[in-house]
């Protein structure tokens, strides 16, 4: 394999990807234990908020070891009600984190071709909000970073902030249903009249 003209053992990359995994998993069990802690008055660290922002876009992926197919969903908020809601399934990928990462690309590049440039993006994946944060080189998620960078270009405010898993109920919902259905699909569905004049710029090809 070759990752940014780089040969690359596939060896290697599968146990980079194994690695990924566990990190995944270790994080969410770190998400689950902020979850349920009786007195969470510490919020955790980097990119944790309590904040209440908008527009906001909520995500989530629900990847099972051994399906074929992942889902993932979002859930556009602008103040007083939501107005947009997504979901699609893909093919099965390598790992959560990997899942994860996918779903936050195509809730970016929907919200941009529904006329916003400015946007907060929230997560229950502690690690993926790591990862982006920290912007380490992970072969095997190459391609993923640069699609990110080339949205994340085109919006002229962007954040990503990692929430409590029991704040982005919805997008799990939205995520769990579309994975349940075993096929590949996308689906937006614009839930209230999209206001986007003020903030919105002529979309360009995505």
């Amino acid at each position: 394999m070759v990752f940014d003209g780089k040969d690359v053992d596939p060896r290697s990359t599968l146990q980079m990807a194994c690695a990924e995994s566990e990190a995944w998993l270790a994080a969410q069990a770190f998400t689950n234990a902020i979850d349920k802690s009786p007195d969470n008055t510490t919020n955790p660290p980097l990119t944790t908020t309590t904040d209440t922002i908008f527009p906001r876009c909520q995500v989530d992926a629900s990847w099972v070891y051994g399906k074929q197919f992942f889902g993932g969903g979002f859930v556009l908020d602008t103040g007083h009600y939501s107005s947009l809601q997504g979901s699609f399934a893909r093919s099965q990928v390598l790992s959560p984190l990997h899942a994860e990462f996918q779903t936050l690309l195509w809730a970016m590049s929907t919200v941009r071709q529904f006329g916003y440039t400015s946007m907060r993006f929230e997560t229950d994946c502690l690690q993926l909000t790591r990862l982006i944060e920290a912007e380490e080189e992970w072969p095997s998620l190459a391609s993923e970073f640069d699609e990110f960078l080339s949205l994340q270009a085109r919006f002229l405010s962007f954040s990503l902030s990692f929430i409590p898993r029991s704040n982005n109920v919805r997008a799990d919902a939205l995520s769990k249903e579309a994975r349940a259905r075993e096929n590949t699909f996308s689906h937006v569905q614009p839930l209230a009249p999209i206001r986007v004049a003020s903030q919105a710029t002529p979309i360009e090809a995505i």
